[in-house]
């Protein structure tokens, strides 16, 4: 018991604190449904990483949501691996949230056969140019509510991390403007 709360406390030095994202309100709520478990987020302003990129504008966002296959410490230790191989990554394998989910996946296979597999969904929210990018690997379609219309954002989702090695994903471009809701989530939410 005790080496499972210490992967869950492991687990939870991995998730962001709650960023401060200029022009964005956002919330966040993470209960793993044991100890520790294989769901997984990262949140984080890319501002910094766009020269010139003006400090009056609303902040260029990168948003990661996943879910191991399976509960329980195994699946908590694939979501651990999964971030520090997403740590590594610098941008050779294409643009966007597709970029990291492919080089995710190349190297999700780096060593032996894994018995999990993951699903992922990557966002990159780019206010300046009123749209998003998002690759979806298997997860479940985020939710939009616009003018109280709910929409689900499903077009292009893919196969989940860990099914073909050389898989190769794709960015889908959505409009993105003032006063949308967006909603990711993961099956904890479905299944509970």
């Amino acid at each position: 018991w005790v080496e499972i709360a210490d992967l869950a406390d492991v687990q939870r030095l991995l998730l962001p604190d709650n960023p401060q994202i200029r022009g964005l309100s956002h919330a966040i709520h993470y209960q793993p449904s044991a100890v520790a478990g294989g769901d997984y987020y990262d949140l984080m302003s890319l501002s910094h990483r766009i020269d010139d990129y003006p400090a009056d504008l609303p902040d260029v966002v990168g948003l990661l949501l996943a879910d191991v296959s399976g509960h329980g410490a195994g699946a908590a230790m694939e979501a651990v691996q999964f971030d520090a191989i997403l740590r590594t990554y610098k941008g050779s394998e294409g643009e966007g949230p597709a970029g990291a989910l492919t080089y995710a996946n190349r190297h999700f296979f780096s060593r032996k056969t894994r018995p999990h597999f993951l699903t992922a969904l990557g966002l990159l929210y780019l206010p300046h140019e009123g749209r998003m990018r998002l690759c979806n690997a298997g997860h479940l379609p985020p939710l939009r509510r616009r003018h109280g219309g709910l929409e689900r954002l499903d077009q292009g989702r893919d196969i989940p991390i860990g099914i073909l090695k050389e898989h190769a994903y794709d960015n889908h471009l959505y409009d993105a403007r003032p006063g949308d809701l967006l909603v990711l989530y993961t099956d904890g939410v479905t299944e509970a």
